[in-house]
Order: C-alpha cells, then sequence, then structure tokens
C-alpha cells in the first residue's frame, strides 16, 4: 500500500485551474497584443514564417511555462503561510513532491488540444481544399505542439522547484524538490524548443506551393 501512495499522480482541481489558465491567458494576449502579434496554430502553419510570426509562437508558448509555474509556486506559497495542521501540510507535500510535475504536464497537453480541436474536428471544413490530403502531416505537427506545451509547462514546476527548495525542510516533499537540477530544466528546455522547431518548420515545408507540386 505505501508503494501505492508514493507513485506520482494528477491531482484533478490542479489540473482543471491549469487548463483555464492556460486558455484564458491565450485569449487575453489575443486582445494585449497586436493583431499580427497573435499567434494560432492554424495561422502559423499556414502562413509564411515572418519574425512576428516567430514572436507571436514565442508569447503563447510562455505561457504554459508561466502556468507551469503558477501551478507549482502558489501552493507552495500557500503551504508555509497558511494553516499547519498535520492533514493540510500531507495534502500540500502529496501535491508538491508526487502531483504538481504530472498536473503541470496534462494541464499543458489538455489545454494544446483544446485550443486545436476545432480545427482537427473540422479539417475539411477549415482548411483550404490543397491541404485535404495533409490532414494525418498536420496531425504530427499538432501532436508536437501538444508535446512542447507538456514540456513548458514541465519547465515551469523545474524552475518554481528550483527557486524554492531551500525554504522547504528534509522529508519527502523535500527530497523530491532537492532532486530536481538545472539539468532537468535545461532538458525540458530542449525537447520543447526542438519540438516546437520541428512542427514549425515541417508545418512550413507542407504550406509552401513548391512542395505541394512536388508531392
Amino acid at each position: 500500500m505505501r508503494r501505492n501512495e508514493n507513485l506520482k499522480s494528477i491531482n484533478w482541481e490542479g489540473l482543471v485551474v491549469g487548463i483555464a489558465l492556460i486558455v484564458l491567458l491565450t485569449k487575453l494576449s489575443s486582445y494585449l497584443t497586436p493583431f499580427k502579434m497573435y499567434f494560432s496554430f492554424s495561422s502559423f502553419l499556414f502562413d509564411d514564417m515572418s519574425n512576428s510570426a516567430w514572436l507571436s509562437l514565442t508569447i503563447k508558448l510562455l505561457i504554459p511555462l508561466v502556468v507551469g509555474y503558477v501551478l507549482f509556486a502558489l501552493p507552495f506559497y500557500w503551504m508555509l503561510k497558511g494553516t499547519t495542521s498535520r492533514r493540510s501540510l500531507l495534502a500540500y507535500y502529496r501535491y508538491i513532491g508526487r502531483q504538481s510535475e504530472y498536473t503541470a504536464v496534462a494541464a499543458g497537453v489538455s489545454a494544446a488540444v483544446l485550443q486545436t480541436w476545432p480545427m482537427i474536428e473540422y479539417w475539411d471544413v477549415l482548411v483550404q481544399p490543397e491541404y485535404y490530403r495533409f490532414r494525418l502531416s498536420f496531425l504530427l505537427i499538432y501532436f508536437l505542439y501538444f508535446v512542447s506545451y507538456g514540456y513548458f509547462a514541465l519547465l515551469g514546476v523545474y524552475l518554481g522547484k528550483i527557486q524554492y527548495r531551500r525554504y522547504l525542510p528534509a522529508g519527502e516533499a523535500g527530497q523530491a524538490i532537492a532532486g530536481v537540477q538545472w539539468i532537468d530544466a535545461v532538458r525540458s528546455a530542449l525537447i520543447a524548443s526542438a519540438s516546437t522547431g520541428i512542427a514549425a518548420f515541417y508545418g512550413h515545408f507542407l504550406s509552401n506551393p513548391a512542395s505541394l507540386i512536388a508531392g
């Protein structure tokens, strides 16, 4: 039984909050940035890869990173400033040590799927006819963006753990935080960036008229 309790899991309340925050911040970014700076998956796949497109993509991918950080930092802050009852501390320790990472990753991936689902579901309606035959290719590209969202959210949690681990005494949760090193954050950043770069360049290749003719 104790072994099962030590397994990492997802906190469903945190998952819902994370998805909502990512979607809301994405919508808010569309109002706070100029129209050409607002990134959408479909526009990046089918439009040219201008500097503004890359900058808008960077802005959008920073959102899951920030939300991942918040999903760790806020509960950690509430634990330090809130009640010290044993039951509450155990709940916080369980989240910080065994749930925060998986919760952030699940929130990032779920929010990415939610935002792209209309394009996936209504592909034949929303895209131009010449792109119909590339649906499977674009599904692969979307999958790479899902991976990026998950790993950027995980990066946010790692940064929070690295920043706040000195405030937590030794114990199960403290050991879980202390075990996170900068190499873990760098690895997550590299995977997220590589997934984004491959997806962007592959999408541009498919949307290039020359590649369409060659195909």
